[in-house]
């Protein structure tokens, strides 16, 4: 299991990256993540206790695009 608390920074000061550009990235590096430990059965995607932060709703919705059934937003 591999936990992923990322993205606070990236919308913690101007200028902040575009739902598509951090969409694009944010999968790139689920990829890569997926692609370093082919083994890993889960991977979970949180915001720790910025939830009401958009990077937040972001997350949510990258995960649900990618409907990827080992990686789940928590």
């Amino acid at each position: 299991i591999l936990v992923i608390l990322l993205g606070c920074n990236d919308f913690s000061t101007e200028p902040r990256p575009s739902f598509p550009k951090f969409k694009d990235g944010y999968n790139a590096f689920l990829d890569f993540i997926e692609q370093v430990y082919p083994n890993l059965k889960r991977i979970i995607v949180t915001c720790g206790p910025f939830s009401d932060c958009c990077y937040g709703n972001f997350q949510k919705l990258i995960v649900d695009i990618r409907a990827d059934r080992k990686v789940s937003f928590f």
